[in-house]
């Protein structure tokens, strides 16, 4: 997005406690619709996190609910959920065990 160009797209995010797995759930609001259910994920082999789109388990696997056909599309509403979970993170208050000695 530019700098100078409001984001089209909104978004909401919890994070998850307890989940190796599942750092957080957000939902992506826009101006004629609303999509619940993305998942930001921890990176293997060192990546950072990455977002899910909604999905739900079926049988051993997973089967997306919604899917965002156009790279772009799906490219903005990614970088706005980790930026949401950056946030987030930075924002929550620190723990006996989170905190710095």
């Amino acid at each position: 997005m530019s700098e100078n160009k409001p984001s089209p797209f909104k978004v909401s995010i919890k994070l998850v406690q307890g989940n190796n797995a599942l750092l957080a759930k957000a939902d992506v609001a826009g101006a004629k619709m609303t999509i619940n259910g993305f998942s930001v994920l921890s990176g293997k082999d060192g990546k950072g996190p990455w977002v899910a789109p909604p999905q739900m388990k079926v049988g051993s696997g997973y089967v997306k609910i919604v899917e965002i056909t156009d790279k772009a599309t799906n490219d903005v509403i990614s970088k706005l959920v980790l930026e949401a979970y950056g946030k987030a993170l930075s924002e929550r208050p620190e723990t006996d065990n989170e905190a710095a000695f």
